[in-house]
């Protein structure tokens, strides 16, 4: 079983997938040019494809090939969905199986600071960091911490209460627990959070802050863009808007919350 991202139409490099669907690729194979792409451990998909992304578990056969944490293969089979939280959860569970740095106790803690090395926890308050680039860090258990400082790395949590924080070049940061915290200060990061009252918040240029769940919050520097939902009194989506931080309208470094489809400052330190 292997992991696969896609853009919110459910397309990769152009080309349109259907879940339960099978393809065969018509040529020949080659990495990041030709064929379908797909990674072994679920938190290598956040190398190529922001939390924000669609997921699916998909099988591959025919003719493969393998560069670092991706491979290519001739025939594809989009098996099922699978959300955020279930990609960082599951990939917790395939870290702990390879011979990366991971542990499944409570109050543990992991850490790598090789290239491409992974660091995974799954016990409530556990955490889990990396200093390389590429390397992801991701934690499945309550209050628990994923920190990444190399280039490209991403640092993924999903429970409650949570953090994830980045602050290398094009990293990423995503937490989907109530309370929990996403942040990224390296320049093109994006930061997000879907719980219920969680905060999202990016300080590199070229970055979005986006935070989905009922009184969530998000806040940038000028020029970033932020990403907010509002939900009803049964839970319910009313409507979701993104506007950029200008420093006039929306100010620098300031948490705002949609409120009757407006962006509102939220008293969030």
């Amino acid at each position: 079983m292997n992991y696969k991202g896609f853009g919110k139409e459910l397309k990769c490099r152009g080309f349109q997938y259907e879940i339960g669907k099978k393809y065969i690729h018509d040529g020949k194979i080659s990495i990041c040019n030709s064929g379908f792409h797909s990674c072994e451990n679920p938190i290598d998909v956040l190398c190529y494809y922001p939390p924000l992304s669609r997921f699916a578990t998909v099988n591959i056969s025919g003719i493969t090939q393998k560069e670092q944490n991706k491979t290519v293969s001739a025939e594809i089979e989009i098996v099922s969905e699978m959300s955020l939280a279930e990609l960082i959860k599951k990939g917790v569970e395939e870290t702990i199986n390879f011979s990366h740095a991971a542990t499944s106790g409570n109050f543990s803690h992991a850490a790598t600071s090789g290239y491409s090395s992974p660091a995974a926890t799954s016990g409530n308050s556990s955490h889990a960091a990396t200093s390389g680039n590429s390397s992801p860090a991701a934690t499945s258990g309550d209050s628990s911490h994923a920190a990444t400082s190399g280039y490209s790395s991403h640092a993924a949590t999903s429970g409650n209460s949570s953090h994830a924080a980045t602050s290398g070049y094009s990293s990423h940061a995503a937490t989907s627990g109530n309370f929990s915290h996403a942040a990224t200060s390296g320049d093109s990061s994006h930061a997000a959070t879907s719980g219920y009252s969680s905060h999202a918040s990016t300080s590199g240029k070229n970055s979005i802050a986006c935070s989905i769940g009922k009184n969530a919050s998000a806040k940038s520097s000028v020029g970033n863009w932020l990403v907010l939902s509002e939900y009803d009194e049964n839970g319910n989506v009313v409507v979701v808007k993104t506007k950029k931080v200008d420093g006039k309208r929306l100010k620098d470094d300031t948490f705002y919350k949609l409120v009757g489809g407006k962006f509102v400052e939220a008293e969030n330190d």
